[in-house]
């Protein structure tokens, strides 16, 4: 969207840039620079700016909206006290023609779960359409029973407890008994299992999850419909990108919105679905009183010769409870909680605002680059009034009643958000050297236990593709590393395959050479460099590509083709005909073209840094998306795409292939059928597979077909164990890795 312009929208920024100006003096070191230089060094504990300022610029604010009847910004009745200035916001989007402006009055009064008779809404002007559940949908009414708390929160109870009666104090959550809470919600009120996971590096403090999946199934009947996309390594490297393209220095806060899923509060007639207990035992009474009711029906139903009665929606009330249990202590969110599938969404949908209006705000003259990842932003600034337009954003922030954290706050040329490392300086992006060296560590320890419980390895797994994200030349060596995960349960603990090892051994190496990758210039498009085709037809098996870069003519370029035998391509005939492997010979030729056809850097780029964009042709629509992927768990094809990654980072290339229909193709593909006739002779490039300067394919290709067998042995057995066990394992607790070795 372009930023609007409009008298009101002109005069707003103005408001707030002079207000800000007023601020200045009164500013820890009398300064804009000095004042973000005592944030950054995290001797900050709370807003900086005057509470005086802020009041009377929100007053003009109020005022302006109220002049251009557009509402004064004053709460409504019905609405929730709350931290945020919601309906200033709301009348500040709606002066700026924001398109979800009318998301105030559900914020300002709360939003509700979603359900199945009560659908989320949709809001196509900001969010694309979701289209993708976990749960499917069904159109039997969904009725949980009550759950007990996880073993986790029990460790935790004092904490918790402590944490709630906080919560409390800010109109976060209420409690009362559970006779009360039974006559408040009725058949709404739901006490679901509830969980704690210790802070990292903050001893004394949870996360409190409340499970809305497990036996409550209040998730199972949510449908979010907006598509919330989060940041992540991709935009970060647009964003370091388009820093360097514009030049001048650069300089980034990273904050953090405190408590933000909580920000959001939820209408009254929901908080029964949100209840839980710290201490208690009415959920596991009533869950053993109707087992003990169902068991005595089916003796009955035995005994009398007859059907068992069905199961009934479960219903409790006053009298399935004793006494005792009537005054255990209930608690119930008020707000969004974590656990709860719409939650996220109705943050992420008031987090999207605040960005916006931040921008809308500040002008054209003091833009930022912002990206917000849940409730942890990054913010950048360049130019010499870099310090002023990011002191401007913390303005705002605070009229509109943000709950920053300011201890958190860091920033400088470097800094770490989200786990992602980024350098302004060098307008580099990798991994943090904590992580990467917690990576290393790990990858280490499985090769040298060389017996690997599964479920270890997937969520290890889950970590890489995190590194893989800015580092993408390692996505392709993850795909084997998932085919073998999934092949068995999570429990079970087979020998590692020598091909998983040497996976492992080079991605120590890689990460050992570095964790940040260039940024600094875009993609420097070559365009098509080169085409190429494959054939398999019986045993006759050839790849073929010519250098079509600058549109040169076919008897002027250069071309090879290549005949693909037993001898020297033996995993080309591993499933009987060539032909089954077309798509691993396809890319074969790919990687080939782009061995002696782009073997080097081109020249023209200078002494530049950053990528170059090469493009191949070819008439196999699948590789052109497994390329843009860069992952697969099939084999041989996931071999030849380590191999094609890794002469990619060799080369600083970004390889991209681009479908053409195959009669486009037919010089490439005259070359696979040993058709010479549209090309000279002295032009060839002979080529042998045995003498091109492969890194790992060669390696990997030795212990393939060993891998393969591993592979199905292990499912057959894990096939096998689940007939003869039935029921899965359940996950024990502090099994998972997240417990043992936080990241």
């Amino acid at each position: 969207r372009k930023l609007p312009e409009s008298p009101i929208a002109l005069h707003l920024q103005d408001i707030v840039f002079q207000g800000l100006l007023r601020a200045e003096k009164l500013l820890p070191g009398g300064t804009f620079r000095n004042a973000l230089k005592i944030i950054l060094e995290g001797k900050q504990e709370k807003s900086p700016f005057p509470s005086e300022i802020i009041d009377n610029v929100r007053d003009e604010l109020r005022i302006a909206l109220k002049r251009a009847r557009l509402g004064d910004g004053l709460p409504q009745e019905g609405d929730r006290v709350q931290h945020f200035e919601v309906r200033l916001i709301q009348g500040l989007l709606r002066a700026f023609e924001d398109p979800d402006e009318m998301f105030g009055d559900l914020w300002g009064r709360g939003v509700y779960l979603g359900s199945q008779t009560r659908k989320l809404p949709r809001t196509p002007a900001v969010f694309d359409r979701k289209v993708k559940w976990k749960y499917g949908e069904t159109s039997e009414p969904l009725h949980g029973e009550w759950q007990s708390n996880y073993p986790s929160l029990r460790e935790h109870a004092e904490t918790v407890q402590r944490q709630f009666e906080e919560e409390e104090r800010e109109g976060l959550m209420i409690r009362m008994s559970l006779e009360e809470a039974i006559d408040r919600f009725g058949e709404d009120l739901v006490l679901a299992a509830t969980g704690a996971i210790e802070k990292k590096g903050r001893s004394g403090e949870v996360r409190v999850i409340f499970d809305a999946s497990n036996g409550v199934l209040i998730n199972m009947a949510i449908k979010v419909r907006d598509q919330v996309k989060c940041p992540a390594a991709g935009d970060a490297r647009v964003a370091l990108r388009e820093m360097a393209a514009e030049g001048g220095t650069a300089l980034s806060i990273v904050y953090d919105i405190s408590k933000a899923h909580r920000r959001v509060p939820v209408e009254e007639r929901d908080w029964g679905r949100q209840s839980c207990q710290v201490r208690g035992s009415a959920a596991s009474a009533l869950k053993n009183r109707r087992r003990m009711k169902v068991a005595q029906d089916m003796l009955e139903a035995h005994d009398m010769g007859t059907e068992p009665r069905p199961l009934e929606r479960p219903k409790w009330n006053k009298a399935d409870f004793t006494r005792e249990e009537l005054d255990q202590t209930v608690w119930s969110n008020t707000v969004g909680t974590f656990g709860v599938g719409s939650a996220g969404y109705w943050w992420g949908r008031a987090g999207a605002a605040l960005i916006r209006l931040s921008h809308y705000l500040q002008g054209k003259g003091h833009m930022l680059w912002l990206l917000l990842y849940s409730d942890d932003s990054w913010a950048t600034a360049a130019g010499e009034h870099a310090e002023l337009d990011l002191m401007l954003h913390l303005f705002v922030l605070m009229l509109v009643g943000t709950p920053l954290a300011w201890h958190k706050l860091k920033g400088g040329v470097t800094i770490e958000w989200i786990g992602y490392a980024l350098d302004l300086a060098r307008f580099e992006l990798g991994v943090t050297e904590k992580r990467t060296q917690w990576a290393i560590r790990w990858i280490s320890d499985k090769i040298r236990e060389g017996c690997v419980r599964l479920g270890e390895m997937r969520e290890g797994l889950g970590r890489l593709q995190f590194v893989a994200g800015p580092l993408e030349h390692l996505r392709p060596f993850l795909g084997p590393i998932y085919g073998w995960v999934a092949a068995a349960p999570r429990y079970a603990k087979p020998r590692m395959p020598v091909m998983i090892r040497l996976i492992l051994e080079f991605l120590v190496r890689e990460l050992s050479a570095g964790n940040m990758v260039q940024c600094a210039v875009g993609e420097t498009d070559l365009g098509e460099v080169f085409r190429l085709d494959a054939k398999a037809e019986g045993s006759a098996v050839a790849i073929g590509g010519w250098r079509c870069k600058g549109h040169q003519k076919t008897k002027d370029a250069p071309w090879f083709a290549v005949s693909l035998t037993r001898k020297n391509a033996p995993w080309a005939f591993q499933r009987g005909e060539a032909f089954r492997t077309i798509a691993a010979l396809e890319l074969l030729g790919v990687l080939v073209g782009l061995m002696i056809l782009v073997p080097e850097r081109d020249p023209n780029l200078g002494e530049v840094t950053g990528v170059a964009a090469v493009s191949c042709g070819t008439d196999n629509l699948g590789n052109t998306y497994l390329l843009d992927r860069g992952l697969t768990t099939k084999y041989p094809l996931g071999v030849v795409l380590m191999e094609v990654a890794h002469q990619c980072r060799r080369r600083g290339l970004a390889l991209r292939a681009n479908w053409i229909p195959r009669l486009e193709n037919q010089e490439a593909d005259d070359l696979t059928n040993l058709e010479f006739k549209a090309f000279r002779k002295e032009n060839r490039i002979n080529v042998d597979l045995d003498d091109l300067n492969f890194g790992v394919l060669r390696e990997l290709f030795e212990v393939g077909d060993a891998y393969i067998k591993e592979l199905d042995e292990l499912k057959m057995r894990a096939k096998e164990e689940r007939g003869a066990a039935g029921a899965k394992r359940k996950r024990l607790a502090g099994e998972s890795l997240r417990d043992r070795e936080p990241w």
